[in-house]
């Protein structure tokens, strides 16, 4: 699990897939936002980009690292 705000964590998961969730209001509950199915094995890290820190990513984003080396 990463954690990317308050209110936005992303995981991964042996399904080879990283889920998006944000907070469902204001609860402390979350919501699956998006989950990217791009991997072929399990989802083993998750790394965020800071804004600002990347010129392919100048308003942030993450990455994921998995068992398919992808």
């Amino acid at each position: 699990v990463a954690v990317w705000s308050d209110d936005v964590l992303i995981s991964g998961s042996d399904d080879r897939t990283a889920v998006v969730w944000r907070r469902a209001g204001a609860t402390a509950d979350f919501a699956p936002l998006h989950t990217c199915t791009e991997h072929e094995g399990a989802v083993r890290a998750i790394r965020i980009i800071p804004p600002g820190t990347s010129a392919a990513f100048p308003t942030g984003g993450f990455a994921t690292a998995c068992s398919d080396k992808v």
